[in-house]
Order: structure tokens, then sequence, then C-alpha cells
């Protein structure tokens, strides 16, 4: 038996060359800035701010704002106690949201927070329903807005 020599076949080295990241072409554009006006703002322009940022609060909304305290075209009526509830004796608070328009319309009332008894929730929704509102206005103007009521059922 012979061997067979092992014949080793030259290698070649590759170098291989690693892509240089290219630079992004950049156009120097030199830019002018105005010189300053050194005059302090006038209270007119800062106020004139104000009323913008307040009208965008309120007009870019999708939720008409919020108002703490509601003001009522009519003496609102009492809620009536429901029969039931006080005969089970049931007591709590429910939280009313109303959406009034422009005009000082509901246009919606929703339960923001319920008093855990349906009865209740639904008297107080009820009542609320039958309240005339007056129309928000600010700077001169009747915006659409939402008001929170409280109605409490205690018992005596």
């Amino acid at each position: 038996m012979t061997k067979k020599a092992d014949v080793k076949k030259p290698v070649q080295n590759k170098t291989v060359k690693k892509a240089q990241p290219t630079k992004p072409i950049t156009t120097s554009k030199k830019f002018t800035l105005d010189k300053p006006n050194n005059k302090p703002a006038t209270k007119s322009v800062v106020e004139v701010n104000k009323k913008t940022k307040n009208q965008q609060a309120t007009l870019g909304s999708s939720e008409p704002q919020l108002v703490s305290k509601p003001t009522f075209a009519t003496k609102p009526s009492p809620v009536s106690y429901p029969r039931l509830a006080k005969r089970r004796g049931i007591e709590g608070t429910v939280l009313v949201e109303v959406l009034i328009g422009k005009d000082g319309k509901q246009l919606k009332q929703k339960l923001a927070k319920s008093s855990g008894a349906s009865v209740l929730d639904k008297a107080a929704l009820k009542a609320i329903k039958l309240w005339r509102f007056s129309p928000h206005i600010i700077d001169g103007k009747a915006i659409a807005h939402r008001v929170q009521i409280p109605v409490r059922f205690k018992l005596d």
C-alpha cells in the first residue's frame, strides 16, 4: 500500500475591506437672525396671549370645560327620596355630570359616580333632567360646559 502524499493547496489571503459608512451630504446654509427688539412686551400682548391660551383650552379640547359651580336659570327643584330606598334604609351620594350647551340647555346627563343603589341613581338623574341652567359666559361669549352635581340621600 502506498500512501498518497497530502497535497496542500495554496491558501489565498483575501482581505475584505469593510465598507466605510458614507457621510450624509450636507449643504451649509447660513441663517441670519433679525436683531431682537429690546422693547419689553406690553401688557396688552401678554393679555392677548393669555386669552388665546384660554380659548385654545376651551375650543381645542374634545370635552367642554368643567365648571365648578353651576348657574341656574330657575331655582332647581329638590330631589325626592325614593320610597323604596326610605323603607329599606338605603343612603348614599350620587355624582351626576351634566353637559350644558351654549344656550344653557342640557345636552346630556351621565352618572359620574354611583351611590351603590340604582334606585337612588335613577332618582337623582330624573330630578336633574328637569333643572334649567344658564349659559356659561367667558370673555362675553357663551360656551358649552359641564358641571358635576353631587346629590346626597341621607335619612334623618
